[in-house]
């Protein structure tokens, strides 16, 4: 779109000349010795070093540069404008007799060549517009094509280096580290409960968190080196010319601890905590390929540690990393495949022998692994999130058991749900509930939601919704594990709990160790203070069922009562309880 003056006319376009010696320089004459030609302000400049001052300090519209063949000067001056301003219209001036010329001005950058005769008044305003709209339509274009180059390999997040780049930039490291004989390090990193900050904060919040850590991440490492977010909360640093592995090292620990520092997202403070898998070349791979799969099974070495810390890659995590693949192949298929099954321990009224109601537990039983323990197999579905689908199986399968219960007079039995910390931060477990219940027909007082205190207390106020919104069901909420982890007594009145659980745990160690029977007092005290019901687990001992009952423990679960059991068997446990009460050593009687 033109600028117009205010009498209506085009502002004059801005044009810098070049006034050259030689051959050329003849070629502007006219423009030279007629003053400002109709529409355009031209200023000759001597050389094209002073031609690209003026223009870094004024600007220009067009350059209008003299070229001939064999005047190499004119040429060099041409593909310096070019070079050094890009957005600079070049319009080229031949003799009409040097064609030759045309092609080799275009290739130095010249966007139009013109022959002294379209230098008159009027013609040379026209063809010099023309050039400058045709040079900033290729600009645009240009523009338009590096801007793809660029989000096709790097992350419109962080600016970084995309898995794309950083793959190819480790293929020609290891490419030069072979010729020179150079070892070179690839980390792999992956944040600590990232998805926690999208759930509660929002995705704006947790970009602004991923671009900060991408920006402390480059301040971590030299300009030779390269830094790239992989994917999610996933980060990948390539570290050339290695003097030896304690290099990359450091490289690590600075990031950890840059990594560690706060940040401030929407009032709150986060603190990140990152896992480093390091592997090295030529030691631990001689693709691009195997260093990254090696780095990576080393990230998951530390994640398993605990996170925030770093970890070098070990050729026997490459099995445990098959073998984690292979069961979470499987683990996919369980559910689909019907592989997933239910089981119910019993929770016991310690003062009449009644079934209060049970617990119920997942069991996986594989064609090829036989029957997996849970802790075989729940661990690998938190990390992968397989827990949130696996999670609604249990609770519909739950929820439509204790409903089948009915049908044998125990209207009264409660089922305990455990509820892992991603449902919970998902946003839509009272919707997942709710239809669970419908779908069953069970009475809401029924149905009692284990959540585990690490869930709970990480956030209280991004979940405090959540479990009113459970509440609003008429569920019952319980506190599984208390006092294992870092409880937070203050936020504990906050909750809408109705039962804590003491952890077998503490149960255990009742007999050998004071302390454990102490902290158990305590725990029945805080219940009793606040309100709250209380169900030990894991009684497997008579001792163990006296010491709680004197501490006025009533509801109780564990071996001593029975196992955990298949549906049908448990139908036996609840008839056998009514009959006769349920009895030490899983007898009735």
């Amino acid at each position: 779109m033109e600028v117009r003056e205010q009498s209506g006319e085009p502002t004059p376009l801005r044009v810098l000349a070049l006034d050259a010696p030689g051959p050329a320089g003849r070629l502007l004459e006219g423009v030279r010795g007629g003053g400002h030609p109709p529409g355009l302000r031209v200023e000759f400049c001597t050389s094209a070093a002073a031609l690209l001052q003026r223009f870094w300090r004024a600007g220009a519209e067009a350059a209008l540069v003299p070229v001939a063949s064999g005047d190499e000067g004119s040429l060099a001056a041409l593909r310096q404008l070019r070079l050094h301003a890009r957005s600079l219209a070049l319009v080229a001036v031949r003799d009409p007799a040097d064609g030759a010329i045309v092609a080799e001005a275009t290739r130095r950058g010249a966007g139009a060549v013109l022959l002294p005769s379209e230098l008159e008044a009027g013609e040379l305003a026209r063809c010099v517009r023309h050039a400058v709209e045709r040079h900033r339509m290729l600009c645009e274009l240009e523009e338009a094509r590096e801007r793809e180059r660029h989000l096709a390999t790097h992350d419109p997040v962080t600016e970084l280096p995309n898995r794309l780049l950083f793959s190819d930039r480790l293929g020609q490291a290891v490419a030069a580290a072979r010729r020179r004989g150079d070892r070179l390090a690839v980390l792999v990193m992956d944040l600590d409960e990232f998805k926690a900050v999208n759930d509660t904060l929002g995705h704006a919040a947790g970009d602004r968190l991923l671009a900060e850590l991408g920006a402390r991440l480059v301040s971590c490492i030299r300009r030779s080196d390269t830094a790239a977010r992989l994917g999610g909360d996933e980060f990948g640093v390539l570290i050339t010319h290695l003097r030896d592995e304690t290099a990359a090292a450091r490289v690590a620990e600075k990031i950890v601890a840059e990594l560690a520092r706060p940040i401030d997202l929407d009032g709150r403070e986060y603190v990140a905590s990152v896992a480093i898998g390091i592997a090295l070349h030529p030691r631990d791979g001689s693709t691009p390929e195997d260093l990254i799969k090696n780095a990576d099974a080393a990230m998951f070495n530390a994640k398993e540690s605990g996170g925030g810390r770093y970890v070098f890659f070990a050729q026997e995590m490459n099995t445990r990393a098959e073998e984690r693949l292979s069961l979470e192949s499987r683990l996919r298929l369980a559910l689909a495949r019907q592989e997933l099954r239910l089981h119910y321990q019993p929770q016991v009224d310690v003062d009449t022998g009644r079934i209060a109601g049970a617990e119920a537990l997942l069991r996986w039983q594989n064609p090829e692994l036989g029957l997996v323990p849970p802790a075989g197999f729940l661990p690998l579905a938190e990390d992968t999130r397989l827990i949130v689908p696996i999670g609604a199986f249990v609770l519909h399968e739950a929820c439509a058991q204790a409903r089948r219960y009915d049908a044998h007079g125990f209207a009264g039995c409660r089922i305990a749900v455990n509820v892992s910390g991603h449902q919970v931060h998902e946003g839509n477990l009272v919707r997942l509930v709710s239809e669970a219940l419908e779908e069953s027909g069970l009475s809401p007082d029924r149905l009692e939601l284990e959540l585990t205190e690490s869930a709970l207390l990480r956030d209280v106020d991004a979940i405090i919704d959540t479990l009113d919104g459970l509440k609003g069901l008429g569920v019952r909420l319980a506190l599984d594990d208390f006092g294992t982890g870092y409880s937070g007594l203050a936020y504990l009145k906050r909750l809408p709990l109705d039962v804590l659980k003491i952890d077998r745990l503490f149960v255990r160690g009742m007999a050998q160790d004071p302390a454990d029977e102490t902290l158990t007092a305590a725990i029945v005290a805080i219940a009793e203070g606040l309100g709250l019901e209380h169900v030990a687990e894991g009684v497997e001992t008579t001792e163990q069922l006296e010491r709680l009952r004197a501490l006025g423990c009533r509801r109780m679960q564990g071996f001593l009562f029975s196992p955990p059991v298949e549906a049908e068997a448990f139908v036996a446990l609840l008839c056998a309880a009514k009959r006769d009460g349920l009895g030490r050593g899983g007898a009735a009687g």
